[in-house]
């Protein structure tokens, strides 16, 4: 999903990701951004707390992406 967004967003935007939230919070302090989507879940945390920390840090606007839910089977 990650690779899909980058793709779509960076016609038009500049576009950095990353693949832990130790990367994330480090590429948002190098480039300041004024825009943030995070995705629900990250291998080392939640993007709730990203979403937190970055807000602690700055006025940052961040959008946290749930994830899908999952349909249960009927048998």
């Amino acid at each position: 999903m990650r690779n899909l967004v980058h793709r779509f967003l960076n016609q038009q935007y500049q576009v950095d990701s990353a693949a832990d939230g130790e990367t994330a919070l480090a590429l948002f302090e190098k480039l300041k951004p004024l825009l943030v989507v995070l995705d629900w879940n990250w291998p080392d945390t939640t993007g709730y707390h990203l979403c937190q920390e970055m807000q602690r840090r700055t006025n940052i606007f961040a959008i946290v992406r749930s994830p899908p839910h999952r349909r249960s089977r009927s048998t």
